[in-house]
């Protein structure tokens, strides 16, 4: 059987959809519980993650595609250890870590990369068109408070007092 497709690929692949209807098709036609895991541990506001800011030091897996030592399908199971209200609040922060770093370094670096945008809640814009209204439309009750679709960001202009400033090269 072929390998499942990675996560990091299916959101690729629903972003490289042309129209918005394609897009909620496409994450409905790949809509496992591990990607609407990611895709709710990254939009729903409901779900505060409880572990240090930023990206952890981890030895990135170099192996490539197919050849890491487990999915990211396999390791969504143990991200309830990490949700603030969980069965992770009794454990020893220190070890809390630890476990997402192993998370983090058994994954193809895709998908780490995937997992670190989930918990940092910086995965919109990541794929094209994916936002948070996007999946609370393709999949109506996973997001208990969808977060807020952010404005395009707009280049950021420093003011130095002179008009010139806004011509960025």
């Amino acid at each position: 059987t072929m390998a499942k497709q990675m996560l990091s690929e299916v959101l690729e692949g629903a972003g490289d959809q042309t129209t918005k209807q394609d897009k909620i098709n496409y994450l409905r036609e790949n809509g496992s519980i591990p990607l609407q895991t990611i895709l709710k541990g990254a939009y729903d506001d409901s779900v505060v993650w409880n572990l240090p800011e930023g990206k952890p030091p981890y030895q990135e897996d170099g192996a490539p595609k197919g050849y890491e030592m487990v999915s990211l399908h396999k390791q969504c199971k143990k991200f309830k250890h990490f949700v603030k209200g969980g069965v992770g609040d009794n454990m020893p922060a220190a070890r809390r870590e630890k476990m997402f770093i192993g998370i983090l370094e058994s994954l193809h670096s895709d998908e780490a990369e995937l997992v670190l945008n989930m918990k940092e809640k910086t995965l919109m814009g990541k794929y094209n068109g994916i936002t948070s209204a996007l999946v609370a439309e393709a999949f109506p009750n996973l997001l208990v408070k969808p977060m807020a679709n952010p404005r395009a960001r707009v280049p950021k202009v420093k003011k130095t007092g002179t008009e010139e400033s806004a011509n960025v090269s």
